[in-house]
């Protein structure tokens, strides 16, 4: 019975995400057990808004298997598609057209890229960072999203050091 509630414990109590700057500025969020839906199992997610990390930031760290794995990975290998899809999906819902642009990263034995999304007049982007590398039969992927590209950049790099051993 008691390993039953420690277990039910764990579950609701967040990992912190390894290799953030000023992790006292961070807050680790418990979504391990509330996002998991046999697809995507994430690891450790935390978020930090300004001013204590100069731009708002969240970084998460994924499990993938599968299908899922393969589709992950061969967006993190080949993110012009994806950027192609969004600015695709541009006009469909919002007035407001996007551009968005992917550029490759690769740390290591993790491959990735940096992508940012912004308003077709140069007045608002958001960047999103991915790092990833297969681990046994699945896919760990660090994520970070933010309003700095260089931020976001070097947030994701450091993570993925920490928890993909890049």
């Amino acid at each position: 019975m008691l390993a039953s509630v420690l277990a039910a414990c764990a579950a609701y109590y967040p990992e912190p995400v390894e290799g953030l700057s000023d992790s006292s500025s961070w807050i680790a969020l418990p979504l391990r057990s509330w996002l998991a839906e046999d697809r995507a199992e994430p690891e450790a997610v935390a978020l930090c808004r300004p001013p204590d990390c100069g731009p708002g930031m969240v970084v998460g760290v994924v499990r993938l298997h599968g299908k899922d794995a393969n589709e992950a990975e061969a967006v993190l290998n080949h993110p012009d598609r994806l950027a192609q899809a969004l600015e695709e999906m541009r006009g469909r819902k919002s007035k407001v057209r996007t551009v968005a642009t992917a550029r490759r990263l690769a740390d290591g034995p993790s491959q990735g890229f940096l992508l940012s999304l912004g308003r077709d007049d140069g007045e608002r982007a958001v960047y999103g960072a991915a790092l990833g590398r297969r681990d046994g039969g699945g896919l760990r992927v660090v994520l970070a999203i933010g309003d700095n590209a260089e931020a976001v950049e070097a947030t994701a790099r450091r993570v993925a050091a920490r928890h993909l051993g890049s």
